[in-house]
């Protein structure tokens, strides 16, 4: 039997609950899906833009940290300072 292929594209709020973070029960139900696809000879490719929504406020965190550890040195560490 012929493999047959499937991209999937989800949308951030299909994966990201009403306050931005994950939807862990969302994300079972698709790799429920896959996992019954992939049984019948499917190969499954799944896309999502939820990642981003879902990692920012880690990312918040990181960026304001790199903005305070960057106030603590040049940022062009070659460039004398004036």
């Amino acid at each position: 039997m012929a493999t047959r292929s499937l991209v999937v594209k989800i949308g951030t709020t299909s994966v990201t609950d009403d306050v931005g973070g994950v939807d862990y029960g969302a994300l079972a139900n698709v790799a429920r899906d896959v996992v019954e696809l992939r049984a019948r000879d499917w190969t499954v490719v799944v896309v999502t833009s939820g990642a981003i929504t879902a990692g920012g406020p880690k990312w918040a965190r990181v960026d304001r940290d790199l903005r305070t550890a960057c106030r603590c040195r040049p940022s062009r560490p070659w460039a004398s300072r004036s």
